[in-house]
């Protein structure tokens, strides 16, 4: 009876980690460093597709580490990321993730967990010459995950109609 309800329970473990994938490795020594590209003292909110009424919120550290929100209320989540607000309400829809720095593009990987369920959602961003981003790709591999319903993520290798995002320095952050 107990081998019969461990197996299962192994499997279920084993999918777990077999769908968390190695993505980043440590940010180079050299001019790697992001904030010698882009402002990190803030915000950028990126239209999520070209006709939604969702935005993505996103804070790069210095670390190799961003937060990141998906939500169609972004003063929200920015306050949050400044400080202005640590609601448990806020908290609860950010996630977090790594991202490395190639040529004039920052690749990122965040982890959608749910319970012991995950998925890891690739995005792209463009530096533009202006020291701005655009978001270039947003997208999941349902075979890398093992929360069934991310096959329908609305997922895109090229942005169709990609947009600047809007920055907000920490000290100006009302929309």
């Amino acid at each position: 009876m107990t081998r019969n309800l461990f197996i299962p329970l192994l499997l279920t473990l084993l999918g777990a980690c077999n769908s968390s994938q190695t993505f980043i490795s440590a940010l180079p020594e050299s001019d790697a460093l992001l904030e010698n590209h882009i402002n990190i003292e803030g915000c950028y909110v990126f239209q999520r597709e070209c006709d939604t009424s969702f935005f993505s919120v996103v804070h790069f550290l210095p670390d190799g580490k961003l937060m990141i929100a998906t939500t169609s209320n972004p003063s929200a989540f920015i306050d949050y990321f400044c400080g202005k607000s640590t609601s448990s309400n806020i908290r609860q829809y950010v996630s977090t993730g790594e991202y490395v720095l190639v040529g004039d593009t920052i690749k990122t990987q965040t982890i959608r967990k749910e319970g012991i369920a995950q998925c890891p959602i690739y995005r792209e961003y463009l530096i533009l010459p202006d020291k701005n981003l655009t978001n270039i790709s947003d997208y999941v591999l349902p075979e890398k995950g093992n929360i069934g319903y991310m096959r329908n993520y609305p997922s895109f290798r090229d942005n169709p109609c990609p947009q600047a995002a809007s920055f907000y320095f920490f000290q100006d952050s009302k929309l």
